[in-house]
């Protein structure tokens, strides 16, 4: 049902604290308000906001507020421009009134506000008043949770978004003439557009409309501004394929299977260190609350919308990154970046404010199809129900082979300007070495005006830095975990296998066979 139609039903149902999610606060009150009979006496209808006071919208209401104390509308918004003030005076509005309060999501931590709030409920429901908070997500307090109608406007969906590129440029025909190809530039504007608001999506267009008809690469750029105002997205630039990557055929080979199948990915979302992004998640963890609610938003949203992913494990620089980016141009889809650490909050309300607009955000971009790639170095905060969500596997990213780091110098290699023909000269020198540590070594030699052999002295890879780490991780991975690099099952390249005496429980290695 259309958020419209339940605003409806909701009025003729006289609940008193009406709570709407949406993105486009503006368009959303105006689609409302259309919905009441505004022309006559009928219907007294308000609005508030934080800047203009409560202001008078139809006549009826602005006929109430020239009989007020304060003489006039004008002087009622000049004392209302308080929050609690202004709910105060929504305890005195006429019979019938609807007021549209925008942005309430923000103001709902305050107790004051809560309570001036909570007091409206029970007068406006003896008399069919309505009051409509407005704000792109809402964490509703304990206090109140079971006062108020929770509803969502939900973000255009392709119909409307093509509905709206075509009247752009349609428009745009008026100055510029008749545009080519104009039903393949509404088809991928389309694409571009998921998850802007209507009005966002107006604007992007015509940000970007060129004597051509739309530049996309600019409506892209425009796309990616605005997903990083949204806490913890980014949109990744399509620089990477897996053609830039060395190795991890397994991996690889299995992404590149999902791309042609029925249930193709229409956006690819990455979280780095997954397991330090919800450390203290369990039940003796973080005592705020606020990583039990993330991952428990996180799981609802993944269960209830269908969204998978997998898992990628492994010592750091050892490809999963740079996986994550590649797989987004393989798909042929947005590639975001889904940072968990930048909406935790020490409060509980205002991170789960935070994570369900992104979680919108990214249903609105990929409906169904949202497949998520999560890195992590250590598998210890990761919770079972997390792991299940994540179906298409935990894949175990080793150091690489003799063969994979042939392959990935030679990538760098071009890259930072030298001959890949030099390839084999260095791999001597590179034994043990990440994947990130030859794009270093390249990066520094390039940097310097030296030769990647000279470079090499610069470099200390995490196989000397960190050996007990790295072998702990492939005890742990072995025979449990897939390979991104090998077909099947993840092998400890020294043959050797794990097992925990029953005496201390400690891991002991031995020799397979």
């Amino acid at each position: 049902m259309h958020v419209a139609n339940k605003f409806v039903a909701a009025r003729n149902c006289s609940v008193p604290l009406l709570f709407v999610e949406t993105p486009d606060v503006a368009a959303t009150m105006a689609v409302l308000s259309a919905k009441l009979d505004t022309s006559d006496f009928s219907v007294p209808v308000f609005a508030w906001d934080a800047v203009r006071g409560l202001v008078a919208v139809s006549v009826s209401a602005q006929a109430w507020a020239m009989s007020e104390p304060e003489g006039s509308a004008e002087g009622v918004a000049k004392v209302t421009k308080s929050p609690v003030e202004a709910l105060k005076k929504c305890g005195l509005l006429p019979g019938g009134a609807v007021v549209f309060f925008c942005y309430l999501g923000r103001l709902l931590d305050n107790p004051v506000t809560l309570t001036a709030l909570w007091l409206l409920r029970d007068v406006y429901k003896a008399d069919q008043r309505m009051l409509v908070g407005l704000a792109p997500s809402f964490s509703v307090p304990e206090e109140i949770r079971h006062d108020v109608v929770l509803i969502s406007e939900e973000y255009p969906d392709d119909s409307q978004l093509s509905e709206i590129a075509h009247q752009e440029l349609s428009a745009a025909e008026q100055d510029i003439g008749a545009i080519h190809d104009k039903a393949a530039q509404v088809e991928r504007a389309v694409v571009a557009l998921r998850g802007s608001s209507a009005y966002g999506a107006e604007q992007a267009i015509a940000l970007s409309m060129s004597c051509e008809g739309i530049d996309f690469a600019e409506l892209w750029e425009g796309k990616r501004k605005e997903i990083s105002q949204i806490d913890g997205l980014s949109l990744d630039k399509p620089d990477l394929s897996f053609d830039d990557i060395g190795g991890l055929e397994s991996i690889k080979r299995y992404l590149t299977g999902l791309a042609h199948g029925p249930n193709r990915p229409r956006v690819v979302v990455r979280i780095e260190e997954i397991e330090k992004s919800l450390a203290g998640s369990g039940s003796h963890g973080d005592s705020s609350g606020v990583s039990q609610d993330m991952l428990a938003t996180i799981l609802t949203a993944m269960e209830d919308n269908g969204w998978g992913g997998l898992i990628a494990l492994g010592p750091g620089g050892s490809g999963k990154s740079l996986l994550c980016k590649a797989a987004g141009a393989t798909f042929e889809v947005p590639s975001l970046t889904m940072d968990l650490g930048a909406m935790r909050d020490k409060h509980v309300g205002e991170s789960g404010r935070k994570i369900r607009q992104a979680l919108a955000v990214l249903k609105a971009i990929g409906q169904s199809d949202v497949f998520f790639i999560a890195s992590c170095n250590d598998l210890s905060a990761i919770s079972a129900p997390l792991k299940r969500r994540f179906y298409h596997g935990l894949f175990f990213f080793d150091i690489p082979s003799t063969d994979e780091l042939l392959a990935i110098w030679a990538v760098n290699l071009v890259r930072y300007g030298f001959e890949a023909s030099g390839a084999h000269e260095y791999l001597g020198q590179s034994v043990g070495w990440t994947g990130a540590e030859v794009r270093n070594c390249c990066r520094i030699a390039q940097s310097l005006s030296i030769s990647p052999a000279e470079a090499a002295v610069y470099i200390v890879p995490v196989s000397k830095s960190d050996p007990q780490d790295l072998e702990d991780l492939r005890n742990l991975a072995h025979g449990r975990f897939l390979s991104a690099s090998d077909f099947g099952i993840y092998q400890h390249p020294n043959k050797k296998e794990v097992t925990r005496t029953a005496k201390n429980r400690n891991y002991r290695i031995k020799e397979a066979g």
